[in-house]
């Protein structure tokens, strides 16, 4: 989730495989990838008419024998 601020926190993590079922990656990678993540300091900052808005922001990983293929916001 961003804040109003372009701050974010409250992160989760849901691994699924190519037919969407539940899955699990390896733990290396997905901590990599969260720290990464966790380590953006500044998201972009989200306007209703004038006045700055808290939005999830949704990143999609695909993951292919362990490489990282592709990022999709």
């Amino acid at each position: 989730m961003v804040n109003c601020e372009g701050k974010a926190g409250r992160f989760r993590v849901l691994q699924s495989d190519n037919e969407y079922r539940e899955t699990k990656f390896d733990d290396a990678i997905v901590s990599q990838l969260e720290n990464i993540i966790k380590g953006i300091e500044k998201w972009a900052i989200l306007y209703s008419g004038e006045t700055p808005v808290d939005y999830y922001m949704y990143l999609i990983f695909k993951i292919t024998d362990g490489q990282l293929i592709e990022i999709l916001p």
